[in-house]
């Protein structure tokens, strides 16, 4: 039920959460739990946005969380080229 005016923030906003969800799962010894948290972030992406740095970090992270780094490398290499360094 996030609304901050923008539908593509909002979306990541709600994968955000999802991601911070499956960690205190995994934490939790519940990792059918977080895979499933994770993988609902990921599905809150909007195909094809243009990622701001803190929204293509967010990617990249649940795409490491649910074991498809190969697919999160482009991403960190990217974040990386900009010296974006995450706090997660």
């Amino acid at each position: 039920s996030e609304h901050t005016g923008d539908a593509v923030t909002d979306r990541y906003i709600v994968a955000a959460a999802c991601r911070l969800l499956g960690d205190v799962r995994q934490r939790s010894n519940d990792s059918k739990g977080a895979a499933s948290a994770w993988s609902d972030g990921l599905a809150q992406l909007p195909p094809n946005a243009t990622e701001r740095p803190w929204e293509m970090s967010e990617h990249a992270e649940l795409l490491r969380r649910l074991g498809k780094a190969e697919a999160a490398r482009p991403l960190a290499q990217r974040l990386s080229a900009i010296g974006y360094r995450s706090v997660m």
